[in-house]
């Protein structure tokens, strides 16, 4: 009989609470233009934010790989970062 052991996804999961707050650099933009970055083979999912961007993140939603994250802080920023002309940015529709 095997030992089943578990995924390392979700070995480094196990390891994540919600409460921890992690630095990532985000790659690339996915289709849904969510931002996506990789801690040890996992991935992370955080709206939000562009890529080059070095950021804080909040693990959210665990689906495996990837994991969704709330953006806590823009560490170090893109050059294609801009000031919203809006105020209201990212609060309305």
């Amino acid at each position: 009989i095997r030992e089943s052991r578990p995924f390392p996804s979700m070995m480094l999961w196990a390891q994540i609470t919600m409460s921890d707050t992690l630095l990532i650099t985000i790659t690339h933009l996915n289709d849904y233009a969510y931002g996506v970055g990789e801690i040890s083979g996992q991935r992370y999912l955080v709206p939000g934010v562009l890529p080059g961007e070095n950021v804080r993140i909040q693990p959210r939603e665990n689906h495996g790989n990837p994991i969704y994250a709330d953006l806590v802080e823009v560490v170090h920023s893109a050059s294609q970062r801009v000031v919203p002309p809006c105020d209201w940015f990212g609060r309305c529709g």
